[in-house]
């Protein structure tokens, strides 16, 4: 069992999507909470460096959810899509892992409904094969039981928010402690390099006479200004390493 108090992570992104005038409706918003928390109590189970992704395709509303995650530092990032977002006949759910000894792992699932608690459920059951739930117990504490390899996956599926909370009051020593916020990473050198990988051949197609663009990290929306001089400079080091 995995228990976490996600009030500051909340103000977090919070304080990020008024800074960056994000477009997040009420909506979005609490999905968007529901994704990072979840993310963020998955990775509490996991030994090791790894990088998880998922990315969460609505069909109804048209909606993408991408939210980044990492052991090693415990941070976690997102962003939500909601303009110009491509469906398939169902809403999807993709999950893309990275472990330095074992390599890539994917993983794709449709899914049913918005609630994101609830399709994390559905990517474990489906997926990991592993019975697990997310249960709220309140606006900023949220829990994850997961079951052991002989446990009966129907008690741990029926289990409500009294159960988990009675669970939770238990003393039971805690094996440890995580600290996760929400934090990209990116930064202006990062996304120049990305662009010259693009149009490292032809500036001109994304620069059309401006002396920069304005770019928005594409996994949490902060806006960078590239200008032609940062864009070369980025192009000559990554011509340096190569």
């Amino acid at each position: 069992m995995a228990v976490g108090d996600f009030g500051d992570l909340f103000e977090e992104y919070r304080a990020h999507v008024r800074r960056w005038d994000l477009d997040v409706d009420d909506l979005t918003y609490v999905m968007m909470r529901q994704a990072l928390a979840g993310a963020a109590l998955q990775l509490s189970f996991k030994k090791g460096p790894e990088t998880v992704g998922w990315t969460l395709n609505i069909k109804k509303p048209a909606l993408n959810l991408f939210i980044a995650s990492n052991t090693d530092t415990c941070t976690v990032t997102g962003r939500a899509f909601t303009e110009g977002v491509k469906t398939v006949e169902s809403s999807r759910l993709y999950v893309q892992s990275m472990r330095p000894l074992l390599g890539p792992s994917n993983s794709v699932i449709e899914v049913d409904g918005l609630d994101v608690l609830e399709i994390y459920e559905q990517y474990f059951d489906r997926s990991v094969q592993t019975a697990t739930r997310f249960l709220e117990l309140s606006d900023e504490e949220i829990v994850m039981i997961q079951g052991l390899p002989r446990v009966d996956p129907d008690w741990i599926r029926s289990l409500t928010r009294e159960d988990a909370a009675a669970l939770v009051a238990a003393e039971v020593e805690p094996v440890e402690e995580r600290t996760f916020r929400f934090l990209c990473g990116c930064d202006g050198e990062k996304v120049a390099r990305a662009l010259t990988g693009i149009w490292g051949h032809d500036p001109d197609e994304l620069f059309r006479g401006e002396e920069g663009v304005e770019v928005l990290c594409p996994r949490c929306g902060v806006r960078w200004w590239i200008d032609r001089d940062s864009f070369h400079e980025a192009g000559d080091e990554e011509s340096l390493d190569s």
